[in-house]
């Protein structure tokens, strides 16, 4: 009688073992895979913007009046100055492209150059989807989700208001990351409502 319970118990024992190790490998197999991060695009400022095509820009060669324009960057991403003609200007900040122009001026044409960039109107933003008027839309400083579908229109009754994808250049390639009601928006943003399937 007591070898068959100690023969019992080392069943018992074995199938514990084999029960936790089969445990451990299925644990192993369904680990969760790491989320990618996702853009704060709630965040977004102009701080940093980088011109494209279809925003409109003044530059200002103080005391060379003759010198300063209002341009708007072209489809290959170019503005034509006085003097320096041509001039890449995509991927630029303000700051940047002010110290393109003085070096420029500076080099050839004038001794210690005094230039000034502003943006006059940036390019649109766009809405899509379920919206009751899609389509492109003057762009303001401040300008977010709730904004932006305002002025398409407002939400369709298919829309789904948590469900909203917003598509940016970033670093030269278009980035769709997930948005929300006060997300922030910049000049050139593809702002999609998404349908609600319920």
């Amino acid at each position: 009688m007591f070898s068959g319970k100690r023969a019992q118990m080392a069943r018992a024992a074995v199938v514990a073992i084999i029960a936790l190790a089969w445990s451990g490998c299925s644990f192993m197999d369904e680990a969760p895979k790491p989320r990618p991060v996702a853009m704060p695009v709630h965040s977004a400022d102009l701080s940093s913007y980088e011109f494209a095509p279809g925003d409109q820009i003044r530059i200002d060669t103080l005391a060379h009046k003759d010198l300063s324009l209002d341009t708007a960057v072209a489809d290959d991403g170019t503005i034509e100055m006085p003097l320096i003609g041509r001039i890449k200007v995509t991927g630029l900040t303000t700051s940047r492209l002010r110290d393109v122009v003085t070096q420029a001026l500076d080099k050839d044409f004038i001794v210690d150059p005094k230039v000034n960039v502003e943006i006059l109107k940036y390019r649109p933003f766009y809405v899509s989807g379920e919206v009751n008027s899609p389509g492109s839309f003057e762009y303001k400083a401040g300008m977010d989700v709730r904004k932006a579908v305002a002025l398409a229109g407002g939400y369709t009754r298919r829309a789904s208001h948590d469900a909203i994808e917003i598509t940016r250049p970033v670093l030269g390639k278009k980035r769709t990351f997930p948005g929300r009601k006060d997300s922030r928006i910049l000049p050139g943003d593809v702002i999609e409502i998404q349908r609600r399937w319920f």
